[in-house]
């Protein structure tokens, strides 16, 4: 579709979405949508109108709708931060990372202290298992932005993944709450593969909240997936700690076990491009 054509599109959408006219089955939105599509319709500018479009397009996974209203908003505007990041955040979820990077690599330089730029490439190189360097960057946005609590959220997972889970715990703990912190903890060491370090959290989930019937069913699938490994060793990647990794426990609750963190952050000081 190109972009006269988007135009004229974008252009009968709003046209319906202010006069209150109904919509082709195809673009009626959910109910969760209608604030959405309020906002949609008072907006009479092409670019702004494209790019709330784009968003909201990228959340229900319209992906290539989604690149080309991006695209229509930098065509109306090439320095348009907002359509740069969605353009290439849609392309890193369609598995076009090498066009994402590139994307990536200019709004950094052009904004080398923004912090929502930064957790932007950040989500990059998470995707591309590059955790060092995705926490370089989530170091610097959440020092930009202490305050907010997605950049906080990210950098948590992005430590976990790294192996410094005290640090991560107490990033989950500011973020969510204890349980919550625990559970969100036990989610990432399940998905590395430390099944008993994943145990130990998912079970100081539930002792928190004993209600907690997301965090009782994570243990109730560890412990089948442990007596897995257990009954059959001939997986290569078996490895069975004796001890946690580390373990921060939250204040006048008993301290588990931990390990000396022997893991070295070797390339924080390094550069994400470098």
């Amino acid at each position: 579709m190109n972009a006269p054509t988007i135009k004229i599109a974008l252009l009968m959408l709003s046209i319906t979405l202010s006069s209150g006219c109904s919509l082709p089955e195809a673009f009626k939105l959910s109910s969760k949508d209608k604030s959405q599509s309020k906002q949609l319709g008072k907006l009479n500018n092409p670019e702004k109108f494209a790019l709330s479009y784009a968003r909201w397009q990228e959340r229900q996974g319209q992906l290539n709708e989604a690149a080309d209203s991006y695209n229509l908003a930098l065509s109306e505007n090439p320095n348009n931060k907002q359509a740069q990041l969605g353009l290439a955040r849609v392309n890193m979820h369609q598995g076009n990372l090498d066009a994402a990077e590139t994307s990536f690599k200019q709004l950094l330089r052009t904004s080398p202290n923004d912090p929502e730029v930064l957790d932007s490439v950040a989500q990059l190189y998470a995707e591309k298992n590059e955790w060092p360097r995705a926490l370089a960057l989530l170091d610097q946005a959440v020092t930009l932005d202490p305050q907010n609590d997605m950049y906080r959220y990210h950098r948590a997972v992005a430590l976990a993944e790294f192996g410094k889970v005290p640090e991560a715990l107490n990033d989950f703990r500011q973020v969510l709450g204890d349980s919550e912190a625990c559970y969100n903890l036990a989610v990432v060491l399940k998905r590395k593969g430390d099944l008993q370090s994943a145990d130990h959290f998912a079970s100081q989930a539930l002792n928190l909240n004993p209600k907690y019937s997301e965090a009782s069913q994570l243990l109730d699938t560890l412990r089948a997936e442990i007596r897995s490994r257990h009954a059959s060793h001939t997986d290569p990647g078996y490895w069975q700690p004796t001890q946690l990794i580390g373990y921060q426990a939250a204040p006048q609750r008993r301290t588990a076990p931990s390990l000396p963190n022997s893991i070295q952050y070797e390339e924080q000081s390094r550069g994400p491009f470098e």
